[in-house]
């Protein structure tokens, strides 16, 4: 087992044979991090770092994955999960419920039996960070794609609740945008039944989309400014202003507790959700 110094920090990325994940798991190793990486179908070529399988859909293959990462390395400092799907896409009555029910299974219930795995073996020298990825809906509706919104409106419900309940670490969701990824296949392939998203999805892939520079950053930007300032919340890439230090959106986000949080918008006497 190998055993970290103080300065040596670790990071486990689920679904690192993602375009998210690999461009993240090989900044991380260029800024001198350990890295640990999951995918569903390893590919030994993908870089230089321990690529575990790890199929989200299925308990054993979880349970193996976390047992190969903590033979590996016996703590991390960042657990970031970039797995997921889209499908089935389509509207949400009409959807075959296997389908449905697996996309939940990857998304979010999968990613987080392997946080409670793992969480564990967290580092003690400093605070822990588990970053979840978000996608499109969890603003808004995303018509014909319910369950891949649910699953991420189920991840940033989760992080606020382990913010809640566990004080030692710090949870946040991370909204990257737009980012030319092969998961958008799913779309072209689903073709009328993605809806108007088509049309978006279509636009989309003949621009630049974000920057992965830019996800990366606000990955840091959010580990740095710690669980104090955005733990238990959704932070977009694209659309808040974490650039050039993001002073004042710290400072708005230590003021106001229910920012970028799941919450109703106005109350009629009594508390809201109530």
């Amino acid at each position: 087992m190998n055993r970290a110094t103080h300065e040596e920090r670790t990071a486990v990325i689920v679904g690192s044979s993602s375009s998210i994940g690999t461009y993240i798991a090989e900044r991380l190793l260029n800024e001198g991090w350990r890295v640990v990486g999951t995918a569903r179908v390893p590919n030994v070529s993908l870089g230089d770092y321990p690529v575990f399988r790890c199929d989200l859909s299925d308990a054993s293959s979880i349970q193996d994955a976390a047992n190969e990462i903590v033979a590996t390395f016996d703590s991390w400092d960042l657990l970031l999960t970039c797995a997921g799907t889209m499908e089935p896409i389509g509207s949400l009555l009409d959807s075959d419920d296997k389908e449905w029910s697996e996309n939940l299974q990857v998304n979010a219930l999968g990613p987080l039996h392997l946080l409670r795995l793992l969480w564990p073996n967290r580092t003690r020298v400093r605070e822990p960070n588990v970053a979840f990825l978000a996608g499109g809906g969890t603003n808004g509706t995303f018509s014909n794609y319910s369950a891949y919104c649910i699953s991420k409106i189920l991840l940033i419900k989760a992080c606020e609740l382990l913010d809640d309940e566990e004080q030692l670490g710090n949870f946040f969701v991370l909204g990257p945008g737009y980012f030319k990824s092969p998961i958008h296949e799913q779309t072209l392939q689903a073709g009328l039944r993605a809806g108007q998203n088509l049309t978006k999805t279509l636009e989309f892939l003949r621009g630049e989309g974000t920057n992965p520079t830019d996800i990366f950053q606000s990955l840091f930007w959010c580990m740095d400014a710690g669980r104090k300032s955005v733990g238990g919340r959704n932070v977009s890439t694209v659309h808040d202003p974490w650039r050039e230090g993001g002073v004042d959106l710290k400072a708005s986000l230590e003021s106001d507790p229910d920012a970028f949080k799941l919450r109703r918008k106005g109350h009629c006497g009594s508390k809201a959700g109530g």
